[in-house]
């Protein structure tokens, strides 16, 4: 059952808390842990895979398409407890002028019920 400020998390609070968690080391992400050409010694950011996802079609003809959404789900714990979550999802999709499928990318992550930030170990990657 979901109360009061339990809603479903609008599209703005969705990037607000990927923004928040923009310094968040995706090396401590098992299931997000990207590379970079940019960064190839080192560990990126979610900021700089999130930089990299929103830069595709920079100076061309091309579109990058963003969707975002949100479900309720359950998240395992580090500690094995089984809790309530948002399972929030950010997709991106890059055509070209013809609307031929170029690129994708999804980014997903857990926020707990009142939406205050990302769940630790929950982002995802595609």
């Amino acid at each position: 059952m979901v109360h009061g400020d339990e809603t479903k998390p609008d599209g703005q609070q969705v990037f607000d808390l990927l923004l928040k968690a923009s310094d968040l080391p995706l090396n401590n992400e098992p299931l997000c842990n990207m590379k970079s050409v940019a960064h190839q010694n080192s560990s990126i950011s979610l900021g700089q895979h999130l930089s990299t996802v929103f830069s595709l079609s920079y100076e061309t003809e091309n579109t990058l398409t963003i969707k975002s959404s949100c479900d309720k789900s359950k998240f395992e714990t580090s500690n094995k407890e089984l809790i309530d979550i948002w399972d929030c999802k950010v997709e991106a999709l890059e055509e070209n002028v013809n609307k031929e499928f170029i690129s994708s990318a999804v980014i997903a992550f857990a926020t707990d019920l009142h939406k205050k930030s990302v769940i630790s170990g929950s982002l995802r990657c595609f």
